[in-house]
């Protein structure tokens, strides 16, 4: 027998097949209450109606609300059921489809990764992470569509982890964590008569069958594995000096793994053997923002300054050597290089006596020198009385010959090293000369040990020079004594 409907009713079925759907819950709310509920043929029509058009959103929020009005109904719970299912499994194959569509862009990015060098690596690796960043979000906000519909469904609250984990919300992802753990075991002992929390009758194996599996623990501990095999299979990249090849490979692995810890940690220790020690530096941070309390990463960290402090001063002791040979004018590049690796040794170890002494070394031949008077007074804080290698007997100007000729003599020394301070150190050419002398001296002093030479002839070579230092020497002792009068 053909059902007919009222006026009203075809109105709102009119409403909802030219897809006005609002307009039409409009009209249904105002037409039925609780008190003069929908019939059941009416309902029907209206379910099937919508579901045919593929509004299934709109059925799910149709059922819901005609739920409200007829209650205990065993066919109304069954298409709301129905509805909830259809619309729930919708969502899941729209996320993971952004999912999908994530994976496949770490794939494209991990080629062009490929023979990229430093900087080029950290701009694609930062604008990927932007575009990655953004379909997790978009498919977290689909999982959380889903899991409104299902609140206890597994296959939305695994979906929100795992964005949540690649989006690096570590506080989300641990609650859900527990969430999904205390349902898993619901799901695994629950009682088939158990109420759900709604009161009504929980959900039967076949209506269970319908939502996407709890990833079993042996698959979990496969991933581990095949990360395992992975991590040592880099290792020995790393262990052959391939340093390059190791840095791709965990590029990649890093893309589909942003907060695997051990990945992260061996990324820094190959830039750090590259020298390149911001990105490594970045590393250990976002390490230490996952799991400030894990052992392996303050291990790491203090690991990667122990290196980095090794490898700037071994650069700087380098920089500096290379520089001394070729003198102030050609061996500028080496003391800027030297100057640079000093500084960032210096964040590391701040009161080091060695390398406060070398930068005030390269700041004089640099020509910096209110750089270098602040250099020098900052050794002195540390260590009164230290006396800088500039300024040392068997290092400064003028103390190869001089300790030669005057050896046991501290007054005539200390005469030269007045010249040395006050006559060629505040010139650019009295630096030059000493640059060019600190070169040739020592072989010449090896030279006049090996030929016996008298020393009372360097002497007299450098009596006029004595001379001079020995003037500006009581020229200083009466300026001080002159504004410091005692009393």
């Amino acid at each position: 027998m053909e059902i007919t409907f009222s006026p009203i009713e075809n109105k709102i079925l009119q409403l909802f097949s030219r897809g006005h759907f609002d307009e039409g819950m409009e009209l249904f709310d105002s037409s039925f209450t609780a008190e003069k509920p929908p019939t059941y043929d009416f309902i029907l029509k209206c379910f099937t109606e919508l579901n045919r058009l593929g509004k299934n959103p709109e059925a799910f929020r149709f059922m819901t609300r005609v739920s409200t009005l007829v209650q205990r109904h065993p066919e109304v719970i069954r298409m709301l059921e129905m509805a909830r299912r259809i619309h729930y499994d919708t969502l899941i194959v729209q996320a993971n489809a952004v999912m999908d569509g994530a994976r496949q862009k770490l794939q494209v990015f991990a080629e062009t990764l490929q023979g990229a060098d430093a900087l080029q690596r950290e701009r694609i690796e930062k604008e990927n992470r932007k575009t990655l960043e953004d379909l997790y979000r978009q498919a977290l906000q689909i999982f959380q569509q889903a899991h409104e519909v299902s609140p206890r469904a597994l296959g939305a609250l695994t979906g929100m982890f795992r964005c949540h984990k690649e989006l690096r919300n570590q506080k989300e992802a641990d609650e859900l964590a527990a969430l999904i753990d205390e349902v898993y075991k619901e799901e695994s002992g629950t009682k088939p008569e158990a109420e759900g929390e709604d009161g009504r009758p929980a959900k039967s194996p076949e209506d269970k069958a319908d939502l996407p599996p709890m990833p079993e623990p042996a698959d979990i501990k496969s991933v581990m594995a095949d990360l395992e095999i992975e991590m040592r299979r880099i290792q020995g990249m790393f262990d052959e000096n391939r340093t390059t090849d190791a840095l791709a490979a965990l590029d990649l692995l890093l893309l589909g793994n942003p907060q695997f810890i051990p990945g992260l940690l061996l990324k820094a220790r190959v830039l750090t053997a590259r020298r390149e020690f911001r990105p490594a530096q970045r590393l250990i941070e976002e390490a230490v923002k996952i799991d400030s309390r894990n052992p392996k990463v303050e291990e790491a960290r203090i690991e990667f300054l122990e290196n980095k402090f090794k490898l700037l001063v071994a650069g700087a002791s380098e920089f500096l050597n290379h520089g001394l040979r070729l003198g102030s004018a050609l061996g500028r590049s080496f003391f800027e290089q030297a100057l640079s690796c000093l500084n960032q040794a210096l964040e590391i170890c701040p009161t080091d006596v060695n390398l406060l002494d070398q930068r005030y070394t390269c700041l004089i031949y640099l020509e910096r020198m209110e750089d270098a008077r602040e250099a020098r007074k900052a050794l002195y804080m540390v260590a009164p009385q230290y006396i800088a290698t500039f300024e040392r007997e068997n290092r400064s100007s003028l103390c190869f010959l001089a300790g030669f000729a005057y050896r046991g003599d501290a007054a005539a020394l200390e005469d030269f090293r007045t010249l040395r301070r006050e006559w060629f150190v505040p010139t650019a050419s009295g630096r030059a000369f000493l640059a060019w002398y600190c070169r040739h001296s020592p072989g010449w002093v090896a030279t006049a040990h090996r030929s016996g030479l008298p020393s009372w002839l360097p002497r007299l070579c450098l009596a006029p020079l004595r001379l001079l230092g020995s003037c500006l020497s009581r020229q200083r002792r009466r300026t001080y004594r002159r504004s410091h009068p005692t009393r």
